[in-house]
């Protein structure tokens, strides 16, 4: 097979470097296979990305949130964003695809990874015999390149099958051929790309039938890692005990989801840079174009930054304890920026870890400091006896900000309401096996004394760690799932 002359073979010394940072000290037959797709869209609603199995949504996810990115806030955004499909739903996804390579390229061009056959030009690919998997399109115009895989093997790579109880059997999956991850890896070319956006997007153009097929979504992944540079990536991940992709259950780690959505591969999802027991633990330090959310904080086991929190665009992922799917909006007010009263509210959290709504006394003179506040010791005791008056040792939320911020608070509205919509890509996961994005009308109350909660859905948990007040009524009733 003939080979583009400006790629090279991935050296021998990187390939392994790669495949440990990524895969571990081996690479298990079944979490290989799971992460064998490429980008494709669903029958059912032509903008959102299908996901196979388990595991790739690491990589799926965010692609979909930078591709709604630009489907609803680019200077060439329809009214009918969710109807676009042929030549124009490509450049949305190319374009996507170029936003975070861009977002993880250092000062050298970005380097695209392909499967060899990948290197024939989508006008000498043959249109595969199968018929296109059920609820799935690939982009039109594209063929799938099919190429008989040799078995090849790669000592240093143990290769290894589960018998664990729902474990796929993939070699008869529409779509996807399964074979050897030896195979795979040692037929991958590097083709080094222009920085400028428009030359990265007509080489990724070039190459997006490769992207769309068989392992098109791990040739991405590894054109991120050698994009962003093995070392750079090691050094922000700081544990290097930890792959990037679970050895076990096939799951993205977050310091890969944070990679893909930040630039930075740190697998921390607070602010800024945090001491703990005399270690410094790096965070996110500013806002990015997709936010991140968790139901994990729920759980009390993590806590999720402003900076996620509040992105530049309406756009989340969602993470459940083993998947990732993503809630966004139209509406912009969402993410506008921080008003000093929301600040003060942040600030107060700060020292409420349990969310109770109530800080000690003892933490009201360094809240003050920390708000800019007079912090005298002796105006300190008057404020704590009077939004403290039966000496119960605790302030809460409402007398705190009623005292120092009542006016920006009285401005702003008792309600505010807006439409959301979230993405999951399992079709198993989705309403009659169908991926679509479910809608829901969102209001935002005043905060109550006390807060009654009668949704105990997964997703309203996860978004009152943004929202503390949020309700909502998902259209025709039907609640979306996280996992």
């Amino acid at each position: 097979m003939a080979v583009n002359s400006a790629s090279e073979s991935v050296a021998e010394k990187t390939l392994a470097e790669l495949i440990q940072l990524l895969w571990g000290s081996e690479i298990r037959d079944d979490v290989f296979q799971r992460w064998n797709q490429g980008f494709v869209f669903s029958e059912d609603e032509p903008t959102a990305l299908l996901q196979h199995d388990g595991g790739p949504c690491a990589v799926i996810a965010p692609v979909q949130a930078f591709l709604l990115k630009n489907l609803l806030f680019s200077t060439a955004s329809n009214e009918n964003w969710r109807q676009i499909t042929g030549p124009e739903r490509d450049r949305v996804l190319v374009q996507s695809m170029a936003d975070i390579l861009q977002l993880v390229s250092p000062n050298m061009g970005p380097i695209i990874v392909v499967y060899s056959s990948g290197l024939l030009s989508s006008a000498d690919c043959v249109v595969p015999q199968e018929g296109p998997a059920s609820g799935s399109q690939v982009p039109d115009g594209l063929s799938q390149a099919r190429e008989t895989k040799d078995a090849s093997e790669m000592p240093s790579i143990s290769r290894r099958t589960s018998s664990e109880p729902g474990t796929q059997d993939l070699s008869s999956s529409p779509k996807r051929q399964r074979f050897s991850h030896e195979s795979f890896h040692l037929k991958l070319r590097c083709i080094n790309c222009c920085k400028d956006s428009k030359g990265l997007c007509v080489e990724i153009q070039k190459y997006l039938h490769v992207f769309c097929g068989d392992h098109g979504v791990l040739q991405f992944l590894y054109s991120i890692l050698l994009t962003k540079g093995l070392e750079q990536v090691k050094r922000e991940m700081a544990d290097l005990g930890e792959a990037l992709i679970d050895p076990t259950h096939g799951h993205g780690s977050q310091s890969l989801i944070n990679l893909l959505i930040t630039g930075k591969a740190v697998p921390h999802v607070w602010d800024n840079e945090m001491e703990i027991s005399g270690l410094k633990l790096q965070g996110i330090n500013c806002k990015s174009n997709i936010g991140f959310l968790t139901l994990l904080e729920h759980f009390r086991y993590c806590e999720v930054g402003w900076h996620l929190k509040n992105p530049i665009y309406p756009i989340w992922l969602l993470g459940s304890e083993t998947h990732l799917t993503i809630l966004f909006s139209q509406d912009k007010t969402l993410v506008g920026e921080e008003s000093t009263e929301q600040f003060a509210r942040r600030m107060f959290g700060g020292f409420d870890k349990e969310g109770r709504g109530f800080i000690t006394v003892d933490s009201l003179e360094p809240l003050m400091k920390l708000l800019n506040l007079v912090s005298v010791p002796e105006y300190v005791k008057i404020v704590a006896q009077k939004l403290d008056p039966e000496q119960l040792g605790v302030i809460t939320l409402n007398s705190f900000l009623e005292e120092f911020y009542a006016n920006e608070k009285h401005r702003q509205e008792a309600v505010q309401t807006f439409t959301v919509y979230h993405y999951n890509g399992l079709p198993r996961s989705s309403p009659n096996n169908k991926v679509q994005y479910a809608e829901a009308n969102c209001a935002i109350m005043e905060m109550p004394e006390v807060q009654m909660i009668s949704d105990f859905s997964q997703i309203k948990s996860c978004l009152l760690t943004k929202w503390p007040t949020i309700e909502l009524t998902w259209k025709n009733d039907l609640i979306p799932s996280l996992n």
